[in-house]
């Protein structure tokens, strides 16, 4: 056995040994702790009557009191699902926000818990460290973002970060206070950066240069910043009826930032500004490739799609080998988000539309045998 992978499997069963040995203490802990007992009666009552939600909801506290965090997951989501979704009470609706809110709270635990046992093993391979970072610069930006001032910034840019690295993080907790609170976030950017390029990334392009010679990067940086964050949170809207609107915003801030790389070239990134560094312009082609996918799933009639998703896996690629690796100062999370994944990500679409191609029967063996190489 080469001695990497010999290496490798011994950091991820340092790992899960790890893991195992949290969990078994945690364990342990409970035989001698009378909580266990909480949570029997709630979770009785559920099966007497599996539409009662209070039950549910009760049913999740108590599981996330003993540090279930899973079950109580899953436990808040059978509270939502069998909540009333029309003609709600006052208190039926003051619930539903309450439960959404509360919902998140295992997610939190499940983050923060595994990835200091991850830490503790020296593992820098696992995905653990993806969510619990993505998840960490998710959470400022929610956190700016509802205490924000004119004085305080960057909420905008954590709150783009995080699902740039990992999309799955991306959640809103009532939802019609977090819209407003992003709106207000947004208004209170656009007040202190006065942008005229905010309209979207094809006035970038169009005033960019003119408003460079002007004002300089002080100026520009902001506003194309600004500009290219507030377009690209719309590529995390999971509900399918966007998707075309989420295919077309974040295709155009990748026109506007390759557009940008190359009539800039010559200026380092640490003077444009962070969306024009390699490593995030990567992470939302890697979201645009998702988002590509979904859109092919919804009309699988659409060639162009087909050649668009390869065309895009290829870019990605060629990006990945021009690239010299992370830097040492990074978190390992980020190489993996930026370079492992994103890399995976582009073969495992290369090796989709093989795959689709052969059932559609069209070249079936060779489409077969390219799909297999390519998801190994």
């Amino acid at each position: 056995m080469p001695e990497d992978i010999a290496n490798r499997l011994k950091e991820e069963g340092d790992a899960l040994n790890s893991i195992r040995l949290w969990s078994s203490t945690q364990r342990q802990s409970k035989l001698t702790d009378p909580m266990p007992s909480c949570g029997r009666t709630e979770a009785l009552a559920t099966e007497l009557d599996p539409t009662y939600y209070k039950a549910w909801a009760r049913l999740a506290i108590a599981k996330n009191a003993l540090q279930e965090y899973l079950p109580s997951a899953l436990a808040w989501q059978r509270a939502l699902d069998t909540l009333p979704t029309e003609n709600l009470t006052p208190m039926q609706g003051q619930q539903r926000q309450e439960y959404q809110s509360d919902s998140k709270k295992p997610l939190t635990a499940c983050i923060e818990r595994p990835a200091m046992a991850i830490e503790a093993s020296g593992n820098t391979r696992s995905s653990v460290w993806i969510l619990h970072e993505a998840y960490e610069e998710f959470a400022e930006g929610v956190r700016i973002m509802k205490g924000v001032t004119v004085d305080e910034g960057g909420g905008l840019q954590h709150l783009s970060n995080g699902p740039v690295r990992e999309d799955r993080i991306f959640h809103l907790e009532k939802e019609s206070l977090w819209i407003s609170a992003y709106n207000r976030l947004g208004t209170l950017e656009r007040e202190r950066h006065n942008p005229r390029l905010a309209a979207g990334p094809d006035y970038v392009k169009r005033e960019a240069p003119s408003r460079l010679a002007e004002k300089g990067w002080e100026v520009v940086r902001p506003d194309v910043d600004l500009t290219i964050r507030s377009v690209s949170i719309l590529v995390f809207e999971p509900r399918p009826t966007v998707v075309s609107k989420v295919l077309d915003s974040s295709g155009r801030c990748l026109e506007v930032l390759e557009w940008g790389q190359d009539l800039w070239k010559e200026v380092p990134t640490s003077v444009r500004g962070e969306v024009s560094e390699e490593t995030f312009i990567r992470g939302l082609r890697n979201l645009y490739l998702e988002s590509i996918l979904v859109s092919f799933g919804l009309d699988r009639r659409d060639t162009m799609l087909v050649e668009k998703l390869t065309a895009e896996a290829d870019i990605l690629l060629r990006s990945l080998e021009a690239d010299s690796g992370a830097r040492d100062d990074v978190d390992p999370g980020f190489k993996l988000s930026f370079y492992d994944y994103c890399r995976g990500n582009a073969y495992a679409c290369k090796a989709f539309v093989h795959s689709d191609l052969a059932k559609r029967g069209l070249s079936v063996e060779e489409n077969n045998q390219l799909a297999g190489e390519y998801y190994l």
